[in-house]
């Protein structure tokens, strides 16, 4: 085995070590066995690998089990240091990583701050000390999770009229920043506003002012990597520093000299997974050649950059960035053969390598983001050119050339802007015209491995047969297991009844058996102009679980605790019909709303009433519906009562006790599992209607800690005397219950 196997394999174990260390002990070791196994019954190297494997796991079993907290939760002053470059919220509030005195690292926010903060500055300041929440709908990101993994155990609430900063001391790493702050200040000045953010992020990993909008259709069209700097852009810039560097010294010099600038560029731009990557890559090759005058290959300095950073910080085996960055660049290095068998002109050459980087990477984005774009290869052919041939040279030269003439610096970049402005229109419109997105949701990781491992055979086939008929026995199992995963919810003869974790409103997301139907009813409730419900976690939800339609969105009643949310969902989702009652409902702006939107879009309105069935499926849903003056808004709520998986169900939006008793009188309310009224209010939920419905199971939908003192007392008290079994957002999150 050449040394480029060797250090591939070797890589390979300190891959499935860390893996075991920080998660799945049985299975790292399981396949760390078999794999040794059969390297030894090849003959090949056997016992290197398996001490690798062994190093990794303990070193990441170390790092996980002293990952603890040494900070008193009552403690309120602290002492330390800014060791995060600070991000604005859109809300204006400050958050920065403070490492303490004491070493441990907290997460703080501070609002109103009369003077900038930078990264390194000596602070102290009174703060409430809190845990992270952890994640409480399935699939979403854990931002518990995310601040463990960086060693963080405490948000910190800084009141800011205690919060004092002194200058950082002096020393290359506050230089380092300094000019950090001091190039995107350059930019901002010099810079047109289409073209600043653009610049800031290619240059130096900047995205706070990138527009979300654009951010959106660059990840839909899966070309979201060429706004982070990515071992592409490491490379041209480094090619063309060199370029410059020999204008004025000789070549050994000049090696030298992009050398020592390669890690203070890594630690200016954030030293994210792609960046730390390629500068590590980089600084191997030249060093290299330089000290032991020989050639490291491509594939031997990325397995040594890949072992390097999991020795330095285990835990970035589980970020995104990562995962994509070296599987990728590790799909395209053994593809090199392939990429020789076809023609050398560069759309060819260009569409093949984006094609194979889509393939290698498919499964890791499936399961973290839900979705392929079809579009992909073709929108990378086009504008990786542009990026890196105009885009980011021409930001480049720009921010040099502001330094010597910021006039014509801030000339030419207004006709770079207007470029650029073109190209974003184009992409719009194509977002709008030919989407090209297609919908998987996620799927447990052992599909992912067969995803992998069915990309890997495919192109083995691809390079030994190219067009021979033979080659189509090696597509066979990519469009088995890919097509497995794209149908998998339509296969399962599982349906699902998701209460949502919303807060403080309502959102139950019902899946019927083999992706017969999909109703939602309600959609949380916008009581901050910086957060959406239906868009922040209904609608990624759907998307997780592969719901591509909708088929009937149920707004339960005007209230924006339940509506607020449902037109960012129409927006960004398919539904095909919408119910809704009238009345007093028909009063809310919320509710205007949404049928505005639903006008626009061309969703079908259906008007709620008494003794209405709606079919999906095979499924009826009763509807008991009352618009009676007497009755509140809350009480003219959709109720609806079904069957699903041989248990009675009933939905009661926020009706009071008037409509309970209003119902006990009309209807057959008999039920198993009942979504209680009004989120627990006394004034819902009384004795006879309990008595009268006899459920087994109540589902709670409340916020944490609400100012309503929401589900009371009273109503938990009735429901205990029931002996009814209750379940609460509030205290457990999501609630998610399967049927068949």
């Amino acid at each position: 085995m050449n040394n480029h196997g060797r250090l591939t394999v070797l890589a390979y174990f300190a891959c499935v070590g860390c893996w075991g260390g920080l998660d799945d002990v049985s299975a790292a070791w399981a396949i760390a066995v078999c794999v040794s196994v059969l390297l030894m019954w090849s003959k090949k190297i056997f016992w290197l690998p398996f001490c690798v494997f062994a190093v990794f796991y303990a070193l990441a079993w170390h790092t996980d089990a002293t990952n603890i907290t040494v900070i008193d939760p009552a403690q309120e002053h602290f002492q330390g240091t800014v060791s995060s470059f600070p991000e604005t919220s859109e809300s204006g509030s400050i958050r920065f990583a403070f490492k303490t005195v004491k070493g441990e690292v907290v997460m703080a926010k501070a609002e109103g701050l009369a003077k900038p903060l930078t990264r390194s500055m000596r602070c102290e300041m009174n703060a409430t000390l809190k845990k992270p929440p952890k994640s409480t709908v399935p699939n979403s990101f854990d931002y518990s999770a995310y601040l463990y993994r960086q060693h963080i155990h405490w948000l910190a609430e800084v009141k800011t009229s205690t919060l004092h900063c002194f200058p950082p001391e002096r020393s290359p790493l506050t230089l380092v920043y300094e000019t950090r702050q001091r190039a995107l200040s350059q930019i901002e000045k010099t810079f047109p506003p289409s073209l600043s953010p653009f610049a800031k992020a290619l240059l130096l990993g900047d995205r706070s002012s990138m527009p979300e909008e654009l951010t959106d259709v660059y990840n839909r069209f899966g070309i979201s990597h060429l706004l982070s700097i990515s071992g592409l852009h490491v490379a041209v810039l480094c090619m063309i520093l060199f370029i410059l560097l020999t204008r004025f010294f000789s070549r050994n010099t000049a090696m030298w000299l992009l050398l020592a600038f390669l890690p203070s560029y890594a630690i200016a731009t954030g030293a994210d997974p792609p960046v730390v990557r390629s500068v590590i890559k980089v600084g191997l090759v030249i060093c290299w050649f330089f000290l032991l005058k020989q050639k490291l290959s491509s594939v031997e300095a990325l397995s040594i950059a890949f072992m390097c950073m999991l020795a330095f910080s285990p835990y970035v085996l589980q970020s995104v960035s990562f995962q994509l960055s070296f599987l990728v660049t590790y799909g395209l290095l053994f593809s090199l053969n392939l990429l020789q068998t076809v023609s050398s002109h560069w759309f060819n050459q260009s569409l093949l390598i984006s094609t194979i980087a889509q393939l290698v990477g498919g499964p890791i984005v499936l399961y973290h983001f839900y979705e392929l774009s079809i579009w992909s290869p073709l929108w990378n052919v086009i504008f990786v050119p542009l990026y890196t041939a105009i885009l980011l040279p021409g930001c480049l030269f720009l921010f040099l050339l502001s330094f010597v003439s910021p006039a014509f610096a801030a000339l030419l970049g207004s006709f770079l802007g207007t470029g650029l402005d073109v190209m974003h229109a184009g992409l719009l419109y194509m977002d709008t015209a030919a989407p090209g997105t297609m919908l998987y949701g996620r799927a447990p990781l052992w599909v992912v491995c067969l995803e992998m491992i069915s990309v890997v055979i495919l192109l083995i086939g691809v390079e030994r047969y190219r067009f021979q008929r033979r080659v189509l026995l090696f597509f066979l199992p990519f469009v088995l297991v890919f097509s497995s995963h794209y149908f998998m919810f339509q296969l399962s003869p599982l349906g699902r009844v998701t209460m949502l974790d919303v807060g403080q409103g309502d959102s139950i997301v019902i899946e019927l058996p083999h992706r017969k139907g999909v109703l939602v009813i309600d959609a949380g409730g916008v009581f901050s102009p910086h957060f959406d419900p239906g868009e922040d976690i209904v609608g990624p939800y759907l998307k997780s679980r592969g719901i591509r339609r909708v088929d009937w969105m149920i707004v339960s009643h005007g209230d924006l605790d339940h509506v607020g949310g449902v037109s960012a969902l129409l927006h960004a989702n398919s539904v095909q019909r919408i119910l809704m009652g009238k009345g007093k409902n028909l009063d809310s702006a919320a509710v205007q709303e949404v049928v505005n939107v639903a006008q626009t879009k061309g969703i079908q309105l259906v008007e709620a009433t008494d003794h209405m069935q709606i079919t999906q499926g095979g499924y009826s849903f009763d509807i008991f519906m009352s618009t009676k003056e007497t009755l509140s808004r809350n009480s003219q709520s959709i109720v609806i009562k079904t069957m699903l998986g041989k248990k009675a169900w009933l939905f009661t939006g926020d009706i009071e006790e008037d409509r309970e008793t209003q119902l006990v009188k009309e209807k057959d309310l008999k039920a198993d599992i009942l979504k209680i009224a009004h989120h627990g209010s006394e004034t819902s939920t009384s004795v006879s209607f309990l008595e009268e419905v006899n459920p087994t199971l109540a589902l709670i939908s409340a916020g944490r800690n609400n100012q309503f003192g929401h589900p009371h007392p009273i109503v938990l008290n009735r429901l205990k005397s029931a002996e009814v079994v209750v379940r609460r957002t509030d205290l457990e999150g999501s609630i998610v219950i399967q049927f068949r």
